[in-house]
């Protein structure tokens, strides 16, 4: 069986994909361990209007990966398509991350 933080990451992952964002919130949220997470997770939180939970999770990133930038996980990111890049892209925008 995969650990349940494993569930909540894919169902946080799904909801978002979907729009819903509160949703995908609250999946990260819950996990015992949401670093993994913390890209998705904040850009979540941009998308529901949530910008201090996006700010504490994009400062996660940036303190382990401080070169992070949008663009740059953008070209090693898979989507499965350009709607979904796009809405990825934006939302880790509004979560404050460097371009």
């Amino acid at each position: 069986p995969i650990a349940p933080d494993e569930y909540r990451w894919t169902d946080g992952a799904l909801r978002f994909f979907q729009d819903d964002y509160s949703g995908a919130l609250a999946q990260f949220q819950a996990m015992r361990d949401p670093e993994p997470a913390a890209r998705l997770a904040a850009a979540a939180a941009a998308m529901a209007g949530e910008r201090d939970i996006a700010a504490q999770f994009r400062n996660t990133v940036l303190a382990n990966c401080p070169d992070f930038t949008v663009s740059g996980w953008m070209k090693v990111m898979p989507q499965r398509g350009r709607r979904h890049a796009e809405l990825y892209s934006e939302a880790l925008r509004r979560a404050g991350f460097p371009q």
